[in-house]
This record gives C-alpha cells, structure tokens and sequence, in this order.
C-alpha cells in the first residue's frame, strides 16, 4: 500500500502542480536551512546570497509597515508577485522597507542605507522576489496564518483602547 508520504505526487505544490512541474520535495534538517538560500546577481562577477525571512522578520515587517507590507502580500496571495516587475511600485512607495526586507534577508542589517542608495533597483526589485518566493512557499497557509495574525491584533489594539478609557475613566473621578 503507498501512503502520501511515499507518492512523489501527491508532495507537489500547488503552483508546481499548476505549472505541470512533477518534482519530489527534498526533505531538509533544520540544520541545512542555510542551504536554502538563493543567489541574486548584482554584476557579471558578484551576487548576494538572500535567504527566507523568518517570522519575527515577518512580524516585525507587519507591525511597523502594515500600509505596505499587506498590499504586498496581497499580490502575493492572488498571485501577482510570479514576476520581478510585480514588485515595481513597492520599490518606488516605500525604498527604505525595500531595503530594509533585503538587509534582513542578507543578515547584514545595518546596510539598509547602502541598499537604498547604491544598490541598481533592478537588483533590489530581483532581490525582493527571490525573497519573497523563499519566504512564502505556500500562499494558501500563509493567508490563512496572516488573517489569523491580523485578528489577533486588532483584538489586542481593541483591548489596549478598552484598558486605557478604563484607566482614563478612574483616574478622571479621582479627587484631586
């Protein structure tokens, strides 16, 4: 008897599945992470090497540049950022989250600056899609894992808003 876990097929993704691609997932340790990177070309010569971000990257994305992180991921979900010109107008709205994705990405934080000023902006605009193919392997749970992300704050925000009129309230009947 063949289990799922034996089927090549039934181990495909659903854009690989789309594409009519027929390839086995290799099964990685943790250990071997590393190994998932992948190159961007920045001349004839160099390339960096730009790597999945990981979720505190990820939350720490959403939490401080919600406005554009969601458009983006949005594309993402429906589909859109398959091409390095998808990435286009994120590049031009928001440069320093642009740099700041790929700094993380590269492990050299502090060089967002440099990113945004040197680096040619069809790299950054490859950069970015390489690192979001690396980081959102599947659109599906990771749709799922955002709204569930989204209530989550906003149940927070609504609690922290309650918590403060309550504190607002009884300190305005205190006698002064």
């Amino acid at each position: 008897m063949t289990g799922q876990g034996n089927d090549p097929l039934a181990r495909l993704s659903n854009r690989q599945a789309r594409q009519g691609v027929f390839v086995a997932k290799q099964v990685v340790k943790i250990a071997e992470l590393a190994q998932l990177s992948r190159p961007v070309d920045i001349s004839e010569t160099q390339q960096i090497m730009v790597r999945a971000l990981n979720l505190r990257e990820m939350v720490t994305l959403f939490v401080e540049s919600q406005d554009v992180f969601l458009p983006l991921y949005a594309m993402s979900l429906e589909g859109k950022t398959s091409s390095v010109e998808a990435f286009g107008p994120f590049l031009l709205s928001a440069p320093e989250v642009v740099a700041k994705i790929i700094a993380m990405a590269t492990d050299e934080p502090d060089t967002t600056d440099i990113i945004q000023t040197r680096m040619p902006a069809t790299v950054q605009l490859i950069a970015l899609a390489e690192i979001w193919e690396a980081s959102v392997p599947d659109k599906k749970k990771a749709s799922q894992l955002l709204s569930e992300v989204t209530k989550l704050l906003q149940k927070l925000s609504e609690e922290s808003e309650q918590e403060v009129r309550r504190i607002t309230s009884q300190t305005s009947l205190q006698p002064q």
